[in-house]
This record gives structure tokens, sequence and C-alpha cells, in this order.
């Protein structure tokens, strides 16, 4: 799973309670880059919920360039020039693409920065199956502390949670504290299933144009 260039993050539980034992959060530009992910896994996903971010459309007017930024720029005394060289166009032409991109919020900025963690985190996944959460109780919960993800979900045989929520472990409250501040946010219901849950992120964001 971790090896998918489009997967950034992967969540695991030890379970007996009729859950999948493993989520993980893929990004494609399209559903033919998802599907060709999909298909190099040797079983099928048996739900698949659609992210807010996913509903986002991507588009770039330079790919061959995109992927190769992905890829990383070779640290030299003149990488915009050898990346130019390795694409067949112009050091001014590489740079304008960049400079446009980050105009128009494509991308947040280049910098060199190691790769992410390889420690597993560990949290808590809470899920409630009939709690049909309003925009406003999604925006609330998000802003609690220690929170780290809320999902929003379809109910479905597949899936039918509605909510889930999930919580670091270094920033999990006690049990009351954290029922309290829930009750804070607007959600009084306690979840249906709480379970502990390890948090793995094979690289800090998908790769969309290496797939």
């Amino acid at each position: 799973m971790a090896s998918l260039p489009g997967c950034f993050r992967i969540e695991s539980v030890d379970t007996s309670a009729n859950l999948p034992t493993i989520w993980a959060e893929v990004e494609a530009l399209n559903e033919t880059a998802l599907h060709r992910q999909l298909a190099r896994l040797a079983l099928r996903p048996v739900a698949r919920i659609r992210l807010p971010s996913s509903a986002n459309t991507v588009c770039c007017d330079d790919p061959l360039l995109a992927a190769r930024v992905e890829q990383g720029l070779q640290i030299c005394s003149r990488p915009f020039a050898e990346c130019a060289k390795q694409l067949g166009c112009s050091e001014h032409h590489v740079i304008s693409s960049l400079s446009s991109w980050r105009r128009g919020g494509q991308v947040e900025g280049l910098m060199l920065k190691p790769p992410p963690t390889s420690t597993p985190q560990y949290g808590v996944l809470a899920l409630w199956r009939r709690t049909a959460p309003t925009a406003d109780l999604l925006a609330r919960l998000r802003e609690l502390p220690g929170v780290d993800n809320v999902l929003e979900g379809p109910g479905s045989p597949e899936w039918p949670w509605q909510l889930s929520v999930v919580v670091r472990t270094a920033c999990q409250p006690g049990a009351e504290q954290w029922r309290k501040r829930l009750a804070t946010a607007g959600l009084a219901a306690a979840p249906d299933v709480s379970l502990p849950l390890r948090i793995e992120q094979p690289r800090d964001q998908a790769l969309l144009f290496n797939t």
C-alpha cells in the first residue's frame, strides 16, 4: 500500500468488530489514475469514501515538469538549468512555470526537506453509526485540540458509519474530559465503536504526476 505514489497516510487497527483492519488515503488526478494505482494491489478495497480534497481538480499546463518536480530537483549549482536540460526546454521556462504555479496556489513553495518520519504514530478511532453530522459540527470537531482527522461517511452497507474522528494518543484527554469536549462541539452521543489506531505516513503528500 505504501508503494502507491498517491498514498500518503495508512491507518490500521487490530479488531474483531467486523471492520476493515487497514485504511489508506490515496489521491489521484482523476478516476483513471486512481484505478491505475488500485490495480497494483493484491486485494481490492472493500469500501471507498471520497474525501473533500479528492473533489478538487488539479489543472497543470506542463505535466512533464510537474512530474520532474515531484521526483525532486537535482542538488547542484544550477538545479533549474539541469531540470530544463533533462526536459528539453529552457531554464526560463522552468523558472517561469514554477513561479506561475506558486502565484496561482498550485504549489506552496519549493524547499529541501527531510522525508516524513518512519516511526508510526498512535491514536484512537471513534465511529458513530447514527450521527449524521452537519457542516458546522464537522468544523467544530476539527477545531478540537488533539483531533487529527474528521470524516463524514456514507452510512452505506459497505461503510455504515456516518461519522469518524481520529484523535492522536499523545493529545488524547481522559474519557470524561473528551466527552465534555465533544458535547461542547455539539456532539452529545458517545461513539458506537472506539479502537486504538496505528498511523503511518509513507510520504508528506501524494505524488499526482508519477502514477
